[in-house]
């Protein structure tokens, strides 16, 4: 599988303090199986505004990256 096209520059990653958080979330949403069920890749593809806090999953995180 390829990465994900919106994987440079994806503003998500601004919020992991931790490198192994960005890991944990790249190798399943951004390289892996659960891809396409990226909420963040989802919400783009449709042309809506993608809020710098949503998570892959659809979660948000706090407003402020840390």
């Amino acid at each position: 599988m390829t990465d994900c096209e919106h994987l440079d520059g994806c503003p998500i990653f601004d919020y992991f303090r931790l490198e192994s958080l960005r890991t944990v979330w790249t190798s399943q949403y951004c390289r892996g199986s659960l891809q396409e069920s990226c909420a963040r890749k989802i919400m783009k593809a449709k042309g809506w505004p993608v809020p710098a806090n949503l998570l892959p999953n659809g979660h948000k995180l706090p407003d402020e990256p840390k």
